[in-house]
């Protein structure tokens, strides 16, 4: 059923038997995937109060320093809650977190390795330390700790990803796209509280999953707009769209890397992707305007510097001006395509130029100066005092002079291969 009515659920029935401890795990479990902190911090204040013998009330004050971010004091709680029951299995979960948010691997898998033992009958602990042996790039031994958790529970969308980004690291890219597929379907038939069977021949044993062709229809519908609200699957979508780019669906990889982007993931990682795969589809004016985002996000992006580097080589090699609107216009003479190229680089960096082109060329002072202005990467955005960034672009750099723009002079930007 969708993790929205949940707490309604579990609230229900504490009202109803307000010492059914073994509820509140779910309970607070779902409080946390929701973000609800201030019901989490009177939650724990309340039962610290009523049940200070309780491995359970010291679990709910760790699992809210958990969302606070304070990782110290909900490890010293977590601590606390197994020392007082040795067999809580939720308190050495929550006690790996930690060391897990902290990247302290070796701690981590030895936790979730005692929460194995101890929490029997559940497939997290296995899924966990499967997600560490990736971290660590230890892929065989994550393979198998994965397997076991499938074995336990194959409609975690969670668990299918992972899966899938084993496949990934071992070059099977049709099955990590099956599995991220897969993922994605189950987490919107989740979301929606409908019926799904996973019990198709493809998904019910892993060890002998086929790898059918790319059916686009299929990655096509499992794009579920209700499910990807919630930012936990967009690293989900953003693998599937790598998957795509590796074997080459260029097409369908750009529409998932957009997708992401438009639920909010701004990471200079997928603008370079989204870039590439603009780049291998011959769009390089838009690859230039996409990887410009990138490096607005992250200016010292070395993926994203070199592909715009090689978006504008691919530029200058067609030999076309770039019209006003952004798109391609027919070839003309190379002063008038430099001319062209120039221009649509000031637009990209925000610059508008007041200053006319001198018919008979400026002076070596005012090109260095204009060379400097192109080949400066755009200043970050500013933010106002509410602390929101400006929307209005960049600031215009000072009016450079005139330049000359004929094919002889040394001090161009970009070069042509004609003579």
């Amino acid at each position: 059923m969708p993790l929205r009515p949940c707490p309604a659920l579990t609230t229900r029935i504490l009202e109803l038997s307000p010492n059914n401890f073994s509820t509140l795990p779910t309970h607070l479990a779902c409080l946390h995937e929701l973000g609800e902190k201030n019901a989490l911090f009177l939650l724990a204040h309340q039962l610290a109060d009523t049940h200070p013998h309780e491995p359970t009330s010291w679990l709910a004050i760790g699992i809210y320093y958990l969302s606070t971010h304070r990782i110290a004091e909900a490890r010293r709680f977590f601590s606390k809650s197994s020392t007082m029951d040795p067999h809580f299995g939720p308190a050495w979960i929550g006690f790996a977190h930690t060391f897990a948010a902290e990247g302290e691997h070796d701690q981590a898998i030895s936790a979730y390795s005692t929460a194995a033992r101890l929490f029997q009958g559940t497939h997290l602990p296995q899924l966990f330390l499967g997600m560490q042996n990736l971290l660590l790039n230890n892929v065989p031994l994550a393979k198998e700790y994965l397997l076991t958790a499938y074995r336990q529970c194959a409609t975690d969308p969670l668990l299918l990803n992972e899966m899938g980004v084993c496949a990934y690291y071992e070059d099977d890219m049709p099955t990590a796209i099956q599995y991220f597929t897969e993922a994605l379907r189950l987490a919107a038939a989740i979301d929606t509280d409908s019926d799904f069977d996973v019990d198709d021949g493809t998904t019910a044993d892993p060890q002998h999953r086929r790898s059918p062709p790319i059916d686009a229809a299929a990655i096509t519908a499992a794009t579920p707009s209700a499910a990807l609200e919630s930012s936990t699957l967009l690293p989900t979508r953003a693998n599937l769209a790598h998957a795509l780019r590796r074997i080459g669906h260029y097409d369908l990889a750009l529409a998932n890397f957009s997708l992401v982007l438009r639920r909010g993931g701004k990471d200079a990682g997928i603008f370079a992707a989204k870039g590439l795969c603009l780049l291998e589809l011959g769009r390089c004016w838009d690859a230039v305007v996409v990887l410009h985002e990138a490096l607005a996000v992250a200016p010292q992006d070395g993926v994203a510097t070199e592909l715009l580097s090689r978006a504008l080589d691919a530029l200058g090699d067609e030999g076309g001006v770039v019209n006003e609107g952004g798109g391609r216009g027919e070839v003309v003479g190379e002063e008038e395509f430099e001319r062209g190229l120039q221009a649509a680089r000031e637009k990209i960096l925000g610059r508008h130029t007041r200053g006319r082109r001198d018919a008979g060329g400026g002076s070596s002072r005012g090109r260095g100066k204009e060379r400097q202005v192109v080949s400066s990467p755009p200043p970050p955005a500013e933010e106002d005092e509410n602390g929101f960034e400006d929307g209005g672009g960049m600031e215009s750099p000072p009016e450079a002079e005139a330049v000359d723009y004929s094919v002889e002079d040394e001090s161009m930007m970009v070069d042509t291969d004609e003579d």
